[in-house]
Parts: C-alpha cells; structure tokens; sequence
C-alpha cells in the first residue's frame, strides 16, 4: 500500500505538434494509477480522456486541464523533444502548481506504453519510487 496520499494525478504527453491527456485505458501507466493505486486525475482530465482513454488538447488548455493536478507525468515521444522545449520554457507551464512544486515524472515512452503484466509490475514500480520520493 502506497503511504502517501496523492490528490490528483494526470498523464500528459507531448508528440509531434499534438498534446495529450491519457486515462486508465491507453498505457502510460493509466492502469496502475488510477485502477491498482487508487489515485484519482483533476476532474477535467478524467472528463475529457477517461471514456476514450485519451483527449487531445492544445498548449492554451494545460491551465484548465492540469492546474488541478498535484503531480504530473510527462512522456515526451522522439518527435516531440523540440516542442517539449518549448512549452517548458513558457510561462503556461512554469505556472503550473505540479511543476512549480517539481512534481513531475518524466516517463519513457518505451516503458509506459504497453499494459501486459510484466509491464504494469514495471511500471508500479516506477511509479511508487517518485511518488514515495515526491511526498
């Protein structure tokens, strides 16, 4: 049982020119956070990519969608190293309270992407090791 308690967590990923939200069906560590760890994501987030398992949203809405967040977790694809750059270089990000607090999981996209068993044990490992560290 994880000792912590975590208010609200989001997956948020960077691709390319497009910016992702994910749920608890899609990979990214989704399954173990919100269905294993019984963690929840800001209310937005879960309304926006839960019952598809991923919402595509733009650089202007990462206030609205991730300001509830407490903690993120961040995935940048090999397309998408420039434009992560960028929108951590912007004020829009540097205000959020997650990133303020530097509470962030940078994860890899290898890693996180797919839900078989021996990944989700993976996974929750690496999961329980930043939010232990992060508390």
């Amino acid at each position: 049982m994880l000792l912590i308690q975590v208010k609200k967590i989001a997956i948020f990923e960077i691709t390319g020119k497009e910016l992702y939200l994910y749920g608890k069906s899609y990979g990214r560590g989704g399954a173990v956070l919100y269905d294993e760890l019984g963690l929840h994501a800001p209310a937005k987030v879960e309304k926006a990519a839960f019952e598809q398992g991923w919402a595509s949203i733009s650089m202007e809405a990462l206030p609205e969608m991730l300001g509830d967040a407490d903690y993120l977790m961040l995935g940048i694809r090999g397309d998408g190293v420039d434009q992560g750059k960028d929108i951590e270089s912007k004020s829009v990000w540097k205000n959020l309270p997650s990133v303020k607090a530097g509470k962030i999981y940078q994860y890899s996209i290898d890693d996180f992407y797919f839900q078989d068993p021996i990944a989700l044990n993976y996974q929750l490992e690496l999961i329980s090791d930043f939010l232990i560290s992060k508390k």
